[in-house]
């Protein structure tokens, strides 16, 4: 094979090598939704994390505090309608919820980076919507590394009771999920979990519902001089076979 053919080969060979570890760097990442844990119960309950997961607090990498609880779409507290379902999930039929107390400092552990969650105000008999704001800090080692505070909107506000016979019951709603966005902890180094916050203005305040965790894999992403690197080598490929091509055409002129 003449050089020129070697060259393109190895040029090709670098570029699709560069592609792939370009791709495996900043490309990784799952999803949390909640919707295919294991032993999840009726979605009209509300149950412990580990319950619906097989007994385990950690799925795909990530482990909930034991105060996570997982519930359905159609739980409602009371029971049963009118009473206003507790959540609704940003997709399929589960979400996440910070359970009874404590349910404030609510930990996560893992090292994947967390760029982006959904979280919503839950209702209580359809008196007044859950916390009015969440807040996710990321920690390491050396403590806290940033804080992201989303305001959740109240869609549906209680201003009364339904009519009787259902008097003794507010007329909120539970409302629709908004998105948080914590892609900027891309820019952190040593995530070892996160910790969740909420403001609570008075006792139906207490609560927040959430869905569609979605993780960055903190391993592919702690190398993006890798595809540099590769063009470096590159460069280097280039600039030698470079060289021995104006040699052996010195040679040729020479004889």
């Amino acid at each position: 094979m003449d050089i020129s053919g070697r060259f393109f080969r190895m040029i090709a060979l670098f570029a699709g090598i560069a592609s792939c570890l370009f791709n495996a760097a900043w490309g990784a990442g799952f999803t949390i939704d909640f919707d295919h844990l294991p032993t999840l119960g009726a979605t009209a309950g509300n149950q412990a994390f580990a319950d619906a997961n097989g007994g385990s607090n950690t799925f795909q990498g990530v482990t909930f505090a034991a105060n996570f609880r997982v519930a359905g779409d159609q739980y409602r507290i009371g029971g049963s309608p009118p009473n206003p379902p507790f959540g609704v999930p940003h997709s399929g039929h589960y979400f996440l919820n910070n359970g009874n107390t404590p349910n404030n400092d609510l930990i996560i552990s893992t090292g994947s980076v967390l760029t982006a969650a959904w979280f919503g105000r839950n209702e209580y008999y359809g008196y007044g919507g859950g916390a009015s704001s969440v807040t996710v800090t990321a920690f390491g080692g050396a403590g806290d590394l940033a804080s992201i505070t989303l305001n959740l909107p109240d869609t549906f506000p209680y201003t009364g009771n339904l009519p009787p016979p259902d008097n003794n019951i507010g007329n909120g709603l539970p409302d629709p999920m908004v998105r948080m966005d914590t892609s900027s902890f891309l820019g952190l180094v040593g995530i070892t979990g996160y910790r969740i916050n909420r403001f609570d203005s008075n006792p139906y305040n207490g609560n927040w519902v959430a869905d569609d965790f979605t993780f960055a894999d903190s391993v592919a992403i702690a190398e993006p001089d890798t595809p540099l690197l590769l063009a470096a080598g590159l460069l280097a490929l280039l600039s030698g076979v470079g060289r021995r091509m104006r040699g052996r055409l010195l040679h040729r002129r020479v004889r």
